[in-house]
């Protein structure tokens, strides 16, 4: 409900209008960002002096940044999106999956909106390709504290969808609890590399900050007949983004460990990742197996996947920035994002083992 007193509701008025209204918001903005002076609260005044129309700051933003669009009249703005769709059974496991590790989600009205934001873009256009055949789906570049990210917008029908969030993870069966962890993986856990015994020894772990959620995990490869260990890590500080931003945690970290080798084969041998790094390092690790190659050949090619992995997540964060440098002066940021990817790719191109 808008303000008592406070001009018209931009609803009432007419389509026209309504694109005149859009349009000059839109150019106000980009002034006030050439000035580096954009305020939403200030633009939802303009707007009010001009045309008598009240908007809240918050559709203000949500118009500048993109994420939303005000003209849903076919003639002004064609808008196509996918019929939603209940979920198939083969979903589920995924959904949940996600949920357990990238995925948040939100009701509004009758829609169930998940989400996620990250550094990796072909990690989200993955999500993104497997929903697209149920709902609507977006992936856009976002300026999280000042480093550029991609989110994940997934709008499903909340009635229809719903159930799955009930959905006992126990009532599962073996196959798809394989997908449920490798979805966990996707989102929480990494794959690595032991260099200290003669052959190569591949690992799988899942970091989490909360006991139970381990327990769960470790429960869930035991009935598939794998062995695990949880190890406890304190509370640590790292820097993150390119800023150099400190995250402290607060938590212990629990890290659940499959560590057997005839486990870790079988179990990477019977699924796929959709994060397209994890999905190589699977790849290559059961090529490695087949190919019986030695330690220092396995290094190499591992060592190789590590600085790929490091160029990709660059060269998605400059394309992000790229594309926000039409909203927010971030040239500073594109510079500095540039120049590391132009580092890493040098680096990556000597690393290149020559089974590659």
């Amino acid at each position: 409900m808008k303000p008592k007193g406070l001009g018209i509701r931009y609803s009432e008025i007419d389509i026209q209008k309504r694109a005149e209204i859009y349009n000059f918001t839109i150019e106000k903005a980009k002034e006030m960002i050439s000035k580096n002076e954009l305020n939403y609260h200030e633009l939802s005044r303009i707007i009010l002096r001009n045309y008598g129309v009240y908007l809240y700051p918050v559709t203000v933003r949500e118009w500048v940044i993109g994420k939303k669009h005000p003209l849903r009249n076919p003639q002004l703005n064609p808008i196509t999106k996918t019929p939603r769709q209940p979920p198939d059974p083969q979903i589920i496991p995924t959904t949940l999956g996600l949920l357990y590790s990238d995925l948040h989600f939100h009701a509004v009205s009758n829609t169930l909106v998940f989400s996620t934001t990250t550094t990796y873009e072909g990690y989200v256009k993955s999500i993104a390709t497997i929903y697209s055949k149920y709902g609507h789906t977006s992936v856009t570049p976002v300026l999280c504290k000042n480093e550029p990210e991609w989110r994940l917008s997934i709008y499903l029908d909340r009635s229809s969808w719903n159930q799955i969030l009930m959905t006992p993870i126990f009532s599962m069966g073996e196959k798809e609890i394989r997908v449920f962890l490798a979805r966990v993986i996707d989102g929480d856990g990494w794959l690595t590399l032991h260099y200290k015994k003669k052959k190569p020894t591949f690992l799988i772990a899942i970091s989490s900050s909360y006991t139970d959620k381990a327990k769960l995990l470790s429960e869930l490869f035991k009935i598939l007949g794998y062995h695990v260990t949880i190890i406890k890590r304190p509370p640590r500080t790292h820097n993150i983004g390119i800023n150099g931003r400190s995250i402290n945690q607060k938590k212990w970290e629990n890290i659940i460990i499959l560590y057997r080798r005839r486990d870790v084969f079988d179990f990477l041998g019977s699924i796929k990742f959709l994060h397209p790094m994890k999905e190589a390092k699977r790849v290559w690790i059961l090529r490695i197996n087949k190919l019986g190659l030695d330690i220092e050949t396995s290094k190499k090619i591992w060592r190789y996947l590590r600085q790929a992995e490091k160029s990709a997540k660059l060269y998605s964060k400059l394309k992000a920035a790229l594309l926000l440098s039409k909203r927010y002066d971030i040239s500073d940021t594109i510079n500095e994002l540039k120049g590391r990817y132009i580092e890493s790719a040098r680096l990556l191109e000597q690393l290149r083992p020559t089974i590659l």
